[in-house]
């Protein structure tokens, strides 16, 4: 959606997507390893920037000016990087080794599921009205800092 929205804002020529597409997924990267090392030091408390990327992401990838727009897809990769490396360490933090595997299944399944119903969600709000996508993708993850911090003193 983020290439589709680049292209027809006329934001960026259609060549140069892949190349924006290569600089996140090098943030992506980068992303990963910091907190990943973070993730070794201080525990699942690194998910917590996650939902804070998110809003960003979603308040500046949605604009009609070219800097803003890159720098919403780089926070975006920033985001891909934590997931992927700080989100199923946490399954593995808390599942036992003997049900990993049915764990990484199910945590595959929910997450994959939650995307396809996700981008059909955004799809649709980003043809309804752009600025109802970034308050209801805002308003997600306001939620999400909320579950988090309701499942983070349960814990204590």
């Amino acid at each position: 959606m983020l290439s589709y929205h680049l292209v027809e804002r006329q934001l960026l020529p259609t060549a140069a997507v892949p190349v924006l597409y290569a600089a996140a997924m090098g943030v992506d990267g980068l992303a990963a390893l910091a907190t990943g090392w973070a993730y070794d030091r201080i525990g699942p408390r690194v998910l917590t920037v996650l939902p804070f990327l998110a809003m960003a992401m979603v308040v500046l990838a949605f604009t009609d000016t070219t800097g803003l727009v890159i720098g919403g897809v780089l926070l975006w990769g920033a985001a891909m990087g934590v997931q992927e490396s700080t989100l199923r360490a946490t399954v593995a933090d808390l599942v036992p080794p003997g049900r990993r595997a049915t764990a990484y299944g199910l945590f595959a399944a929910v997450i994959g599921s939650a995307m396809l119903l996700g981008g059909v969600l955004a799809g649709a709000l980003y043809a309804y009205s752009i600025p109802v996508l970034i308050g209801v993708t805002v308003a997600v993850q306001v939620l999400a800092l909320v579950l988090l911090a309701a499942t983070r003193s349960r814990r204590t």
